[in-house]
């Protein structure tokens, strides 16, 4: 999947919003306070979830897991960061 990598960081505006930016590229859009920092972390917590993913892949393979339902919703949402 093709995304701005690197650190992103949210930097308020004092009056209202702020702006998401790109700390290596120099990309920036403006957003509500509410958003700003999960929109920062977006890229993060992508590759944080896939790193998690592919770690617990064969383990909720097993008979007895308990974590299927949350896997599931795990690539779910992998699968809806990458337009699938």
């Amino acid at each position: 999947m093709n995304y701005t990598k690197g650190e992103w960081a949210y930097t308020p505006h004092p009056k209202e919003g702020g702006f998401v930016h790109s700390l290596e590229k120099g990309i920036a859009f403006y957003v509500g306070h509410e958003n700003g920092n999960l929109i920062a972390a977006a890229p993060e917590m992508y590759e944080a979830l896939k790193a998690i993913t592919s770690q617990f892949a064969a383990a909720v393979e097993h008979p007895y897991s308990s974590d299927k339902k949350v896997y599931t919703q795990a690539l779910k949402a992998l699968a809806k960061a990458e337009g699938k």
